[in-house]
């Protein structure tokens, strides 16, 4: 395990953990492409490492938003126990997706992810328009619901199950977390506020990496085995992340509504630059 790897790896899983206090952000962004395409590891061991942070770090956040009231148990069982069906089936299609595209894990694109971080801005600024006022733990804590004027025939409520289903299948396909895409989609269509959305969605993130990761865990090949220098690597990332993890809710649990959004569009507009400098780097 040389001193390179270290110095690479643990700011960048810390930084994970951070992000995954925040939103849900996933390790895939940033740890992938390094482990694969910099340090040459096996590509299923790649997508195992990830994914096992992103275990880690959801648990943290299970617990923590569990002791502040900001988690929808039994909307969170009733989603990610269907969503695992996909995850698994993503997993199934992924013995042949993922060898023949290993492109896409070489140079993962974060527009989107930034696209993101822009619109957490845009909430923050909104609601700055409103009283600034500190996170309260309830449901609706900084989140205004619209209320319906006319009879639609699809609701957002309707829409959250396509939607955690579409995450939950690309995580048993490529290995992304997703425990953000979840937390964006609580709060478009069940109106839940930024903690509790974050909170519920590291609940379905935590069942559906699970799958994704045994699944996984399977495939990997005997060149990129799990030696005992790998298995010490893996436990000692997942064991920084989870600190950052802890470290970043901290902060998160004690900002106001506004600040919340602003201190989630900075860790998520870092994130997706950071991915960018790293692959202009890896590209030279």
């Amino acid at each position: 395990m040389s001193l390179l790897l270290l110095t690479v790896l643990v700011p960048l899983a810390f930084i994970v953990g951070l992000g995954a206090s925040a939103i849900g952000m996933t390790a895939w962004m940033l740890m992938v492409p390094v482990l694969f395409v910099l340090f040459g590891f096996d590509l299923y061991l790649t997508i195992f490492i990830s994914l096992s942070i992103d275990c880690g770090n959801a648990l943290i956040m299970i617990i923590i938003a569990a002791q502040n009231r900001q988690l929808d148990v039994r909307q969170g069982l009733r989603l990610s126990l269907i969503a695992a069906v996909f995850a698994i089936l993503g997993v199934f299609l992924g013995t042949t997706f993922i060898p023949q595209n290993e492109h896409l894990f070489k140079n993962p694109s974060a527009i989107v992810t930034l696209l993101f971080g822009m619109g957490f801005i845009r909430r923050g600024l909104k609601q700055g328009r409103r009283r600034a006022v500190p996170v309260d733990g309830s449901e609706t804590s900084g989140v205004v619901k619209a209320e319906p004027t006319r009879r639609r025939w699809i609701s957002r409520k309707t829409l959250i199950y396509p939607a955690v289903f579409a995450v939950s299948f690309q995580s048993g396909l490529v290995g992304v977390g997703g425990g953000m895409m979840y937390a964006v989609f609580l709060m478009f269509c069940l109106a839940y506020s930024t903690l509790k959305a974050t909170g519920t969605a590291m609940l379905i993130s935590l069942i559906t990496t699970v799958v994704a990761a045994s699944g996984i865990f399977f495939q990997i090949s005997q060149t990129g085995g799990m030696g005992l220098k790998t298995v010490i690597l893996i436990l000692l990332l997942v064991l920084v992340s989870m600190l950052g993890t802890i470290f970043g809710a901290r902060i998160a649990y004690s900002l106001s509504i506004r600040k919340l959004n602003f201190l989630i569009a900075g860790v998520i507009i870092f994130a997706a630059l950071l991915a960018m400098g790293q692959s202009l780097f890896m590209r030279a």
